[in-house]
């Protein structure tokens, strides 16, 4: 559905992997816990890409829009 270009946001920018099933889960958790390296670029990573007021600034825009709000 709509998070599909999500997953591959984050895949693609190396901040996250893809793991449908919980041996994914576990296997990425020890490769992270054999070379911490990889999970610290996946972090770093993270922040790299991280918009944390993105949704703010989509409802102050839809509202302007609709003229409810005027963002100054």
């Amino acid at each position: 559905g709509q998070e599909d270009g999500n997953v591959d946001f984050v895949v693609n920018e190396g901040a996250g992997v893809w793991a449908p099933e919980p041996e994914h889960v576990v296997s990425t958790l020890q490769s992270w816990l054999a070379a911490p390296e990889l999970r610290w670029q996946a972090a770093a990573n993270c922040r790299r890409i991280a918009r944390p007021q993105a949704a703010r600034d989509i409802a102050a825009a839809l509202a302007a829009r609709v003229g409810i709000f005027r963002p100054e």
